[in-house]
């Protein structure tokens, strides 16, 4: 089950047990809203199942305190931990076309003639725009924009791509 990141811990913030996050969601007015979340070391895997008791939000951070803690002491070893929660797809709050970058692992990638590409492997989030990592008969990396993706169907399971491959028929190569 993919897992939808909120924040990542930067601290312990007071004498009470809470912590400042770096916000990464779109909804942080959502966050008090859950039962319950995952603090997940990306390094190691490790996680620790935690429930809000109070969420503060800020400009660009927030603040929480979990039942689970009372002091700043225990919630240092979590410094750059990221705050998570398991999400289905029908789960999330969505606007018309919106699609999260979670949905596009395990789509089949056409070209624009229908042909079969390859599988969407993972998704790169690298600032400028996102990239897909896609696996076929070779790796290739794909800019995840319009241009080049100009048709995404998650309930028949595909992507179009348009962006042009070294050694096929149109290429600049």
């Amino acid at each position: 089950m993919p897992l939808v990141r909120v924040g990542r811990v930067l601290r312990p913030f007071g004498v009470r047990g809470f912590v400042k996050c770096a916000s990464t969601t779109d909804y942080p007015e959502r966050i008090a809203g859950r039962s319950y979340y995952l603090l997940l070391d990306i390094r190691t895997g490790e996680c620790v199942r935690v429930s809000p008791e109070e969420v503060v939000l800020r400009h660009d951070h927030f603040i929480i305190r979990f039942e689970e803690f009372g002091a700043p002491e225990p919630l240092k070893r979590f410094g750059g931990w990221d705050l998570v929660y398991p999400a289905q797809s029908g789960d999330l709050p969505r606007e018309d076309g919106e699609i999260y970058f979670f949905e596009l692992v395990g789509l089949e990638v056409r070209g624009a003639d229908g042909q079969r590409l390859g599988e969407v492997s993972e998704v790169l989030d690298l600032g400028a725009h996102p990239v897909l990592e896609v696996s076929g008969e070779r790796q290739w990396l794909l800019p995840y924009t319009w241009k080049n993706v100009p048709e995404v169907n998650l309930e028949a399971g595909y992507l179009v791509s348009t962006y042009p491959l070294p050694g096929k028929e149109g290429s600049s190569e």
